[in-house]
């Protein structure tokens, strides 16, 4: 993952412990970069939503050619897809107390003629973005 553009540094040696920064990757050039996806307009969720690439590459995206793949039997859109995935992680928001929570959207995978509905399991993250307000990350579990 590289910057579309560097972060400005200190001009001055840090305070810190651990040192003076080697790289910074922010959160606004994820979003830049494509790795995050944003999904705020979308979310049921009052804060900034995001996916990683990886997961709307697995349960949202859907094109034209994935439909004539599964000869019209799967019927499937990214808005619904994109609903399905939201919709799951707001009932596992509502269910923890913690910043994290783990959930399972059932979707059809887009590799191969297959039309059955797969699980998968995804992580909702809530923290701070690039700044104190809160935000949340849908992700895979390995990129947790």
């Amino acid at each position: 993952m590289t910057p579309t553009s560097a972060p400005t540094l200190p001009d001055q040696p840090s305070d810190s412990p651990f040192g003076d920064y080697l790289s910074i990757y922010s959160r606004a050039h994820a979003l830049a970069d494509g790795e995050l996806v944003d999904v705020t307009a979308n979310s049921p969720f009052r804060w900034h939503t995001a996916l990683t690439r990886a997961v709307w590459e697995d349960c949202v995206s859907w094109s034209e050619a994935d439909s004539a793949r599964k000869r019209g039997a799967a019927l499937q859109d990214e808005r619904g897809r994109l609903h399905d995935v939201l919709t799951m992680a707001k009932l596992a928001a509502a269910a923890t107390s913690g910043d994290r929570a783990t959930f399972e959207v059932a979707r059809v995978p887009r590799a191969g003629r297959g039309t059955r509905p797969r699980l998968v399991t995804l992580v909702l993250h809530i923290g701070p973005g690039d700044d104190p307000a809160p935000v949340i990350t849908i992700m895979q579990p390995q990129e947790s």
